[in-house]
């Protein structure tokens, strides 16, 4: 079975260490990470990535315009964001359109996690992928 490939996004402060370990437990992961918009563009570019999980804030630029950015290079991909928006609703609104499958919060939880591998898993079972 292939691995899905996932890209993080996040400035090298930020704690995404709950994240990286629930998906290296699970085994049918492959991590990469960077810390910028312009550096994760290129590698979507360059590499088979099938998800991307962004931090609110990049060093260049928001995490949204990040995603808004790499779902011009690869339409299809799923994506995750950190998010200090307090509103599911104001959250939904500012990121429909954008392939944006949940909001983490800014420090994402082994549960949010587990809720966002359910929620790939659902996709892949409706799309035949994996």
């Amino acid at each position: 079975m292939k691995k899905t490939q996932i890209l993080f996004i996040a400035p090298a402060a930020t704690d995404f260490s709950q994240l990286e370990q629930a998906f290296n437990k699970h085994g049918n992961f492959a991590c990469t990470k960077t810390d910028n918009s312009k550096d994760a563009q290129t590698y979507v570019k360059e590499n088979n990535v099938d998800v991307v999980v962004a931090a609110e804030q990049l060093s260049d630029e928001s995490g949204l315009l990040c995603i808004q950015e790499i779902i011009k290079i690869n339409p299809f991909i799923n994506s995750a964001l950190c998010s200090s928006i307090d509103s599911k609703k104001d959250f939904h609104e500012i990121t429909e359109g954008y392939g944006v499958v949940m909001q983490f919060s800014v420090t994402p939880t082994a549960e949010e996690t587990a809720q966002f591998m359910e929620k790939l898993d659902k996709i892949y079972q409706l799309t035949g992928e994996k």
